[in-house]
Protein backbone atom coordinates (compact mmCIF):
# COMPACT_ATOMS: atom_id res chain seq x y z
CA UNK A 1 0.00 0.00 0.00
CA UNK A 2 0.85 3.68 -1.05
CA UNK A 3 1.35 5.17 2.53
CA UNK A 4 0.54 8.38 0.55
CA UNK A 5 -2.76 7.10 0.24
CA UNK A 6 -3.44 6.29 4.11
CA UNK A 7 -6.29 7.30 5.87
CA UNK A 8 -5.60 9.60 8.70
CA UNK A 9 -7.34 7.14 11.20
CA UNK A 10 -4.38 4.05 9.95
CA UNK A 11 -1.69 6.47 10.38
CA UNK A 12 -3.07 7.62 13.60
CA UNK A 13 -2.91 3.15 14.42
CA UNK A 14 0.76 3.20 13.26
CA UNK A 15 1.68 6.18 15.19
CA UNK A 16 -0.06 4.58 18.45
CA UNK A 17 1.75 1.28 17.38
CA UNK A 18 5.21 2.72 17.32
CA UNK A 19 4.48 3.53 21.07
CA UNK A 20 5.95 0.52 22.82
CA UNK A 21 9.10 0.58 20.69
CA UNK A 22 10.23 3.76 21.90
CA UNK A 23 12.54 3.56 24.84
CA UNK A 24 14.12 5.92 26.81
CA UNK A 25 16.83 6.85 24.19
CA UNK A 26 14.40 7.99 21.69
CA UNK A 27 12.18 9.59 23.87
CA UNK A 28 15.22 12.01 25.23
CA UNK A 29 16.20 12.51 21.29
CA UNK A 30 12.05 13.51 20.84
CA UNK A 31 11.95 15.29 23.37
CA UNK A 32 15.25 17.14 22.26
CA UNK A 33 14.40 17.73 19.04
CA UNK A 34 10.59 18.68 19.99
CA UNK A 35 12.93 21.41 22.56
CA UNK A 36 14.78 22.37 19.91
CA UNK A 37 11.94 23.50 17.64
CA UNK A 38 10.86 27.13 16.89
CA UNK A 39 8.11 27.65 18.97
CA UNK A 40 6.23 30.11 17.50
CA UNK A 41 6.24 28.35 14.71
CA UNK A 42 5.15 25.22 16.15
CA UNK A 43 2.68 27.86 18.09
CA UNK A 44 1.36 28.98 15.08
CA UNK A 45 0.78 25.54 13.08
CA UNK A 46 -1.00 24.58 16.33
CA UNK A 47 -3.11 27.49 16.17
CA UNK A 48 -3.86 26.53 12.42
CA UNK A 49 -4.18 22.88 13.26
CA UNK A 50 -7.10 23.94 15.69
CA UNK A 51 -9.16 25.94 13.15
CA UNK A 52 -8.79 22.71 10.90
CA UNK A 53 -9.80 20.07 13.57
CA UNK A 54 -12.87 22.32 14.05
CA UNK A 55 -13.58 22.62 10.86
CA UNK A 56 -13.58 18.61 10.65
CA UNK A 57 -15.73 17.58 13.48
CA UNK A 58 -15.47 14.23 12.86
CA UNK A 59 -12.32 14.26 13.04
CA UNK A 60 -11.83 15.71 16.39
CA UNK A 61 -12.91 12.67 18.62
CA UNK A 62 -10.29 10.45 16.90
CA UNK A 63 -7.65 13.30 17.53
CA UNK A 64 -8.80 13.23 21.66
CA UNK A 65 -8.79 9.58 22.03
CA UNK A 66 -5.19 8.96 20.01
CA UNK A 67 -3.69 11.95 22.07
CA UNK A 68 -5.46 10.35 25.69
CA UNK A 69 -3.89 7.37 24.32
CA UNK A 70 -0.24 9.14 23.94
CA UNK A 71 -0.55 10.85 27.94
CA UNK A 72 -1.59 7.56 29.52
CA UNK A 73 1.73 5.95 27.50
CA UNK A 74 3.34 8.35 28.78
CA UNK A 75 2.16 8.17 32.18
CA UNK A 76 3.46 4.31 32.03
CA UNK A 77 6.80 3.00 33.71
CA UNK A 78 9.20 1.48 30.76
CA UNK A 79 9.84 -2.28 31.81
CA UNK A 80 11.84 -4.23 29.87
CA UNK A 81 11.18 -8.03 30.79
CA UNK A 82 11.28 -10.44 33.66
CA UNK A 83 13.83 -11.40 36.30
CA UNK A 84 14.55 -14.75 36.62
CA UNK A 85 12.09 -14.69 39.32
CA UNK A 86 9.50 -13.62 37.21
CA UNK A 87 9.05 -9.77 38.64
CA UNK A 88 9.21 -7.13 35.92
CA UNK A 89 12.58 -5.52 35.53
CA UNK A 90 13.16 -1.27 34.76
CA UNK A 91 16.05 -0.17 33.02
CA UNK A 92 17.09 3.28 34.33
CA UNK A 93 15.92 6.30 32.86
CA UNK A 94 18.75 8.58 32.01
CA UNK A 95 15.78 11.45 31.94
CA UNK A 96 14.48 9.97 35.25
CA UNK A 97 17.73 11.22 36.72
CA UNK A 98 17.54 14.34 35.68
CA UNK A 99 14.21 15.17 37.18
CA UNK A 100 11.40 13.91 34.70
CA UNK A 101 10.28 10.28 33.13
CA UNK A 102 11.86 10.40 29.09
CA UNK A 103 8.43 9.01 27.93
CA UNK A 104 6.59 12.01 29.41
CA UNK A 105 9.29 14.32 28.27
CA UNK A 106 8.08 12.64 24.65
CA UNK A 107 4.75 13.41 25.14
CA UNK A 108 3.95 17.01 23.87
CA UNK A 109 6.40 16.11 20.32
CA UNK A 110 4.06 12.36 19.74
CA UNK A 111 1.19 14.33 20.16
CA UNK A 112 2.12 17.03 17.69
CA UNK A 113 3.12 14.49 15.20
CA UNK A 114 -0.43 12.46 15.77
CA UNK A 115 -2.31 16.10 15.44
CA UNK A 116 -0.34 16.58 12.01
CA UNK A 117 -1.07 13.05 11.06
CA UNK A 118 -4.93 13.48 12.09
CA UNK A 119 -4.80 16.63 9.92
CA UNK A 120 -2.19 16.54 6.44
CA UNK A 121 -4.83 16.88 4.34
CA UNK A 122 -6.17 20.29 5.80
CA UNK A 123 -3.09 21.40 6.86
CA UNK A 124 -0.29 23.98 4.63
CA UNK A 125 2.44 21.80 4.31
CA UNK A 126 4.86 24.12 6.32
CA UNK A 127 2.56 23.53 9.31
CA UNK A 128 2.34 20.17 8.82
CA UNK A 129 6.26 19.99 9.21
CA UNK A 130 6.16 21.87 12.10
CA UNK A 131 4.49 19.82 13.66
CA UNK A 132 5.24 16.45 12.94
CA UNK A 133 9.20 17.13 12.19
CA UNK A 134 10.61 16.43 15.91
CA UNK A 135 9.36 13.20 15.29
CA UNK A 136 10.99 12.57 11.49
CA UNK A 137 14.23 14.31 13.19
CA UNK A 138 14.23 12.10 16.38
CA UNK A 139 12.84 8.49 15.34
CA UNK A 140 13.40 9.12 10.99
CA UNK A 141 10.53 7.18 10.43
CA UNK A 142 9.97 8.39 6.86
CA UNK A 143 7.15 6.06 5.99
CA UNK A 144 5.00 7.48 8.93
CA UNK A 145 5.67 10.72 7.68
CA UNK A 146 6.59 10.84 4.37
CA UNK A 147 4.61 8.28 2.52
CA UNK A 148 8.45 6.34 2.27
CA UNK A 149 10.03 9.16 0.46
CA UNK A 150 13.61 9.35 1.52
CA UNK A 151 14.96 12.47 3.75
CA UNK A 152 17.25 14.93 1.31
CA UNK A 153 19.64 14.83 4.16
CA UNK A 154 20.13 11.21 4.84
CA UNK A 155 22.07 10.38 1.44
CA UNK A 156 19.71 8.11 -0.34
CA UNK A 157 18.54 9.17 -3.81
CA UNK A 158 15.51 7.91 -5.43
CA UNK A 159 16.25 6.09 -8.97
CA UNK A 160 15.01 7.53 -12.08
CA UNK A 161 12.82 5.42 -13.99
CA UNK A 162 14.53 7.03 -17.24
CA UNK A 163 18.01 6.54 -16.18
CA UNK A 164 19.66 2.96 -16.50
CA UNK A 165 21.40 1.92 -13.00
CA UNK A 166 25.07 2.09 -13.17
CA UNK A 167 26.81 -1.03 -12.17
Amino acid sequence: MDHLDRTPELALDELTAALPTLGPAECARLHAFWAGSDPVRRATAHARAQTAATAAPDRRAAIRDVQDAIVRWGDEPQTHGTTGWGEQWVDPDPVETAGGSARSAAVPAIVDAALALALRDLLDPADFEALVDPWRDAIGDEALVDGGAPDPGSGEVEADPAVPPTT
